[in-house]
């Protein structure tokens, strides 16, 4: 198997205080901000997602964790990434392979503000309903080409998400043995329908009101969500939400800050 990920892991999951850059927005005193950044070894867990497997990420009751699936696609991905840097968020983007093709420069920013970059498969194939070989290919090419576009594969993380979020045990298996972490989602905001970025936004509010916390999936392909993106943060910090970055044990991003 080629080379798929260069990236020296640790054998735990190490929590870490957020800078107090992450604290303060400057020019945005009303931002929401990124709390804190957590670390996470790829390896324990193996897989994360309550809609999918049992265990998720160590969240704190309000905390929240946005990813983005299926871009980058300007220039929805360009506001999305604005409104991200105006509130002071990070965020983990899961990146389409042939997207990647398309937009290196992309890419690259969103990795350059701060973000994490995950994987997607190359053409958001339902890796499901392929062959293991298939899905094994679309998943090697996704990470290929997502690499490609990045000047340095070292920032490319070891996490994985399956377009429509469904898995066979046996590419479970095979992204556990090259320490790949599984990523599933605790909520969603079904953003891929037709849907108003109104009714996005509410959707979210509604869903998280159980949990309190949790993995929250959106695209930053679809305009109602790069609409939607600022009110969302605002209404979740005037509900007492903390955005919380995950970072890949080892990469240039996971520094612990006393």
């Amino acid at each position: 198997m080629r080379n798929l990920l260069t990236i020296v892991c640790s054998v735990t999951i190490l929590v870490t205080a957020a800078p107090p850059s992450l604290a303060e927005c400057p020019g945005n005193p009303d931002a929401i901000g990124t709390a804190r950044v957590i670390t996470v070894d790829p390896t324990k867990p193996r897989r994360i997602g309550t809609m999918q497997y049992p265990d998720t990420l160590p969240l704190k009751d309000h905390e929240v964790v946005l990813t983005f699936d299926d871009g980058p696609l300007p220039p929805y991905t360009n506001t999305v990434l604005e409104t991200l840097a105006a509130e002071c968020v990070k965020a983990t983007f899961f990146i389409v392979g042939s997207m990647a093709n398309d937009s290196p420069e992309l890419v690259q920013r969103v990795y350059s503000e701060g973000h994490t970059i995950g994987t997607h498969t190359q053409t958001h194939a339902h890796i499901a309903q392929l062959s293991f070989d298939e899905a094994k290919q679309e998943i090697e090419d996704g990470i290929a080409s997502t690499k490609a576009a990045l000047s340095d594969s070292q920032t490319l993380a070891p996490f994985f998400r399956p377009p429509f979020l469904e898995m066979t045990p046996r590419i479970a298996n095979y992204l556990a043995s090259n320490r790949i972490m599984l990523w599933g989602i605790d909520l969603q905001a079904d953003d891929w329908l037709l849907i108003t970025a109104d009714e996005i936004v509410a959707r979210v509010l509604k869903r998280i009101e159980r949990p309190r916390k949790g993995v929250l999936l959106l695209h930053d392909i679809q305009p109602p969500t790069a609409k939607a993106l600022p009110k969302l943060l605002k209404e979740l910090k005037q509900r007492g939400y903390r955005i919380v970055h995950a970072v890949p044990a080892g990469s240039k991003q996971g520094v612990a800050v006393d």
